[in-house]
């Protein structure tokens, strides 16, 4: 019994949840630039024409300016485009 009551399993699980909040914190919008971000970006080229490789131009820590391009390009808005980037990510 004495086993099982010093695993601190409790703690442990405290602090994962205390690290997903401060990652939450850091990125509000929840998306990430990770991955063959080319190809991510060809895949939305594909699926709305009017965007330019300017447009989608992106890298990992830039993600708010990359959202707030496609969010004023497209007409939508930034939880739109972080919608959409999330589902090209997901079909990847």
């Amino acid at each position: 019994m004495e086993h099982v009551e010093s695993k601190g399993t409790g703690t442990a699980g405290k602090n994962n949840k205390a690290e997903e909040h401060k990652g939450s914190d850091k990125k509000p919008q929840g998306f990430k630039i990770s991955g063959d971000w080319k190809q991510q970006s060809d895949k939305l080229k594909e699926r709305f024409p009017k965007l330019s490789d300017e447009d989608l131009k992106g890298e990992a820590g830039q993600e708010d300016k990359l959202i707030n391009r496609l969010s004023s390009k497209l007409d939508k808005s930034k939880l739109e485009v972080i919608s959409i980037l999330k589902k090209e990510y997901v079909k990847s």
